[in-house]
């Protein structure tokens, strides 16, 4: 029984994130300098404008190993259900790209959105690379 209410409880964890909020801080953290915190670590960030609310927007973001060794991208995870994304190629050689497509639902959100796209690496210098995507959301 209990590993049921804890598997119920880790699937529910991502949908908590889905708000118009702009940043998530840990509680009691100050949220201006967790805000730029996340910023000063994001590789690359899109902004889809003025979108309708309902729909689905679409972007790819370019990854490259700028490594002098193999690179293996254990994961890529979201700030937000309402956000996905997929990775073309797992392992890169050094100077190897790879393509990160990322789809967010703008359904049930208004104005200004960001959501934070996290790439997890085997590279112990710089093992997660943050990736912003944003957008007006007009209903």
């Amino acid at each position: 029984m209990k590993k049921i209410i804890l598997s119920l409880v880790f699937l529910s964890l991502p949908l908590l994130g889905c708000s118009a909020e702009q940043g998530m801080a840990p509680s009691g953290a100050n949220p201006a300098a967790a805000k730029e915190s996340a910023q000063e670590n994001v590789v690359a960030e899109y902004d889809f404008g003025k979108a309708k609310e309902g729909e689905i927007l679409k972007h790819s973001f370019i990854f490259k190993n700028n490594t002098g060794k193999a690179m293996i991208i254990r994961d890529v995870t979201t700030s937000c259900g309402c956000t996905t994304s997929e990775v073309k190629k797992k392992e890169l050689a050094p100077q190897e790209e790879t393509t990160i497509d990322v789809q967010f639902d703008t359904k049930d959100f208004s104005g200004e959105v960001k959501k934070y796209i996290y790439v997890t690496t085997n590279d112990m210098d710089n093992n997660i690379f943050r990736y912003l995507i944003k957008a007006e959301v007009i209903k």
